[in-house]
């Protein structure tokens, strides 16, 4: 009898191992399953980043983003350097953004005056105020091509440094005529009255006429503003 209830026992024990073996198994596939889809998509955007079809390399760029595949970076780095296509530079510069920040401020100040401006662009679309302090810095940048960005963001920036940024780069005298005049022309729109004498200042002071003239121009809108307001 005692044999009996062994033999059941163990039957018992084994019927269970058996059954767990089969739900691990189960798990396992389920799993994979649930994985493969992932990587089979991340595949296919891989191949997709050499696709002759601006659209289809755009898609790629992104959906390596979306699925935040870290180890395309590099691929993405490539496409970002030598892309002919801009908007597909752009969405390049949006997917190492997502995928590795630290190694995306560090495309800040690659010596590739394009590449510091597309990624200068895409941190002021995605991170708004938060993006100041890079914005002052690109004033310094020795590309005009960077500097315009950066005025371009600081203009549409409601942040009180914004004002401030600008002011300096309109009085920086050995900066392009034609950035300083887009600064006065949005501290026309949006300074307060604390920045006249400073405007004053350049408008009578000024060696270029144009500076001059846009100083003047900027101080008439802020008065104009100053009196809709009371």
């Amino acid at each position: 009898m005692s044999r009996f209830w062994s033999i059941l026992k163990n039957r018992r024990v084994a019927t269970g191992i058996l059954l767990l073996l089969i739900l691990l198994f189960l798990f396992i596939l389920i799993f994979r399953s649930c994985r493969r889809p992932e990587r089979e998509s991340a595949r296919k955007y891989l191949e997709r980043l050499s696709n002759p079809v601006a659209e289809n390399r755009i898609d790629a760029v992104l959906g390596l983003g979306r699925l935040g595949e870290k180890e395309a970076v590099p691929a993405l780095e490539k496409m970002l350097a030598s892309d002919p296509e801009e908007r597909v530079r752009r969405a390049a510069s949006h997917s190492v953004l997502l995928l590795d920040r630290q190694k995306f401020l560090l495309l800040l100040k690659s010596p590739e005056e394009e590449i510091r401006s597309v990624c200068l662009e895409t941190l002021a679309r995605q991170e708004k105020e938060g993006v100041i302090s890079y914005l002052k810095e690109s004033l310094y940048d020795s590309s005009l091509l960077v500097r315009k960005t950066g005025v371009k963001f600081l203009l549409q920036s409601s942040a009180p440094q914004a004002a401030d940024a600008l002011l300096w780069l309109a009085e920086k005298t050995a900066e392009d005529t034609v950035l300083r005049i887009e600064a006065l022309a949005g501290l026309g729109r949006k300074a307060g009255a604390d920045r006249r004498p400073r405007l004053q200042h350049l408008a009578q002071w000024e060696k270029d006429v144009s500076v001059r003239t846009a100083a003047a121009a900027a101080i008439v809108e802020i008065e104009k503003r100053i009196k809709t307001e009371q």
